[in-house]
């Protein structure tokens, strides 16, 4: 299994591999799973860990951080 993380964040994307895991943050998540189809993984399982509001230009919006189960197809 791997195991995907998603945070969320502001930086740049990137994906690496690391204790036998691909790990990977973006900013878009339909751009990350992109990604993951072109290697050849699919989604096994997606689960919500957590949930924040953030102000963003006057504009208050959730943000959430979720953690994906992947397998190589």
């Amino acid at each position: 299994m791997i195991y995907k993380d998603n945070t969320n964040s502001s930086a740049e994307d990137f994906y690496y591999y690391a204790n036998g895991n691909y790990w990977m943050v973006a900013r878009s998540r339909a751009k990350y799973l992109a990604l993951f189809e072109k290697l050849g993984f699919k989604i096994v399982q997606e689960k919500i860990i957590h949930t924040v509001t953030q102000e963003i230009a006057n504009t208050q919006r959730a943000v959430e951080s979720y953690m994906c189960i992947l397998q190589k197809e």
